[in-house]
């Protein structure tokens, strides 16, 4: 059986795409501030990069620290509207005593408050890292790799669920099996052809996958 489940946080636990284009649009039409990237492009960067990106773009009239405030502002605003998604049934898989962790480019801030909130706060986490530790290590799947060396995980017994190839390639590159929700802006075939061998629909289908790991983990050490 698998040993640890670590997810993602954006578009994987929460629905934050609605949530992060509306703040997005509060950067545009309250700030008058002009991002030309597009969803994807928005979405695949991290936080701070996007944020001197957004900076640059607007000949630095603000500083990116003063932008990336607004943002979270608005976050923090919008993110009330959010719930973990399929809540009872990872309550369920949690149950059969497999450890929870989020590896996100999302701040921990953020990620605290909407895992706090009324209902959200019965799924328990062993470990929270967020854009704020990427000042100490250089990728997720480094952390990936922290996480499974502190608790003397099998790698071949973890998961990371992610939805974007950048969540597929970090799990290949940690050595943990890839799981791929499609939940996000990456369609089917190019979560696949970023070499995840397991793809859901939605998170309730890990169900399905936790009692067989064997079958999923040869691909990460050829």
């Amino acid at each position: 059986m698998i040993e640890a489940i670590i997810f993602d946080f954006d578009m994987t636990l929460v629905n934050f795409l609605d949530v992060g284009n509306k703040a997005i649009e509060d950067l545009r039409n309250k700030h008058g501030l002009f991002i030309g990237m597009t969803e994807k492009e928005i979405w695949g960067t991290p936080h701070i990069p996007l944020m001197k990106n957004v900076a640059e773009m607007n000949q630095n009239k603000y500083s990116w620290e003063e932008i990336s405030e607004w943002n979270k502002n608005s976050m923090h605003h919008y993110y009330k509207e959010c719930n973990i998604n399929d809540l009872d049934e990872l309550i369920e898989i949690k149950e059969k005593g497999i450890y929870f962790g989020i590896v996100s480019n999302n701040s921990k801030e953020v990620i605290n408050e909407v895992l706090n909130k009324n209902g959200n706060d019965k799924l328990k986490f062993g470990d929270i890292f967020g854009n704020e530790d990427f000042k100490n290590y250089h990728s997720k799947s480094e952390i990936i790799q922290l996480i499974v060396e502190k608790y003397d995980f099998n790698k071949n017994k973890v998961m990371y669920v992610g939805d974007s190839e950048g969540d597929v390639i970090a799990a290949k590159e940690a050595g943990v099996i890839s799981v791929a929700v499609v939940s996000g802006l990456h369609t089917y075939d190019e979560l696949k052809n970023a070499g995840s061998k397991i793809i859901i629909e939605n998170l309730r289908d890990i169900a399905k996958h936790i009692d067989s790991p064997k079958d999923y983990c040869a691909e990460h050490h050829n």
